[in-house]
């Protein structure tokens, strides 16, 4: 990226023109890798439900929206704890190994730092090939296939 590109990273706004950017990214990130058939109705609520937790943000270049990240909260199955988790992260390809994606976890760090909570985000690219780990080994022996890994943020959750 160029030192007069300029990149931002903005919550997202829970208006009618922020909702339909963030659908708009949300369409192209399932164009890239979804692994089912999109259901614009299913979409738009989820989408409509996670931005107005508001903790979604967006990343510009010049105005351009070019990435997206969202969190929303849940809690463990075994336990009364919260967590966040990833809703979506998505970067436009031609952005992606570059700084967009980085800025946007921070934003997602900075989020769960100030909240307190551990923080799930998962990694997905379905072009990628995955390294050979024991752990990628067997999961392909099971007859898996590693699209991924889930970044951890740590937290006092006590």
């Amino acid at each position: 990226m160029s030192k007069r590109t300029r990149l931002s990273i903005v919550r997202a706004k829970n208006t009618e023109a922020g909702f339909e950017e963030i659908l708009d990214m949300l369409i192209r990130l399932h164009a890239t890798g979804g692994y089912a058939p999109f259901n614009p109705i299913k979409a738009a609520e989820a989408a409509f439900r996670v931005i107005s937790e508001e903790m979604c943000w967006v990343a510009r270049i010049g105005g351009k929206p070019v990435g997206t990240l969202a969190l929303t909260e849940a809690s463990f199955w075994y336990g009364d704890t919260y967590f966040l988790r990833d809703a979506w992260f998505w970067v436009d390809p031609e952005h992606r190994a570059k700084d967009v994606g980085v800025a946007l976890l921070k934003a997602a760090k900075a989020e769960a730092e100030a909240r307190n909570q551990l923080c799930f985000i998962s990694m997905t690219n379905p072009d990628r090939r995955p390294k050979k780990t024991p752990t990628t080994i067997v999961s392909q022996l099971a007859g898996y296939v590693p699209l991924g890994y889930t970044l951890t943020l740590k937290g006092d959750t006590q």
